[in-house]
């Protein structure tokens, strides 16, 4: 995280294991506000995040289907 915690690049990865690259061009960040902390963004049901290396991210971020292992929360279900 640089730039006071506002973000320039993000990945989701939804419980299908499909990969989403989150860009707003024309923008310096895709963010309005400063990206919260894992632990506050984990306080939400609906959503999971969990630090990763930098390769890692790189991997997600370039392909469609995440394909390493992932532990979702028990409570999400698969509607996606």
């Amino acid at each position: 995280m640089q730039n006071e915690r506002y973000g320039i690049r993000l990945a989701e990865v939804f419980i299908d294991r499909k990969v989403l690259q989150v860009v707003e061009k024309g923008f310096d960040f895709i963010t309005e506000a400063p990206v919260p902390t894992v632990s506050e963004i984990n306080i939400e049901p609906e959503f999971f995040a969990e630090i990763i290396s930098y390769e890692e991210f790189e991997k997600v971020y370039e392909s469609d289907i995440y394909s390493d292992n992932i532990d979702f929360p028990k409570n999400l279900d698969n509607k996606g």
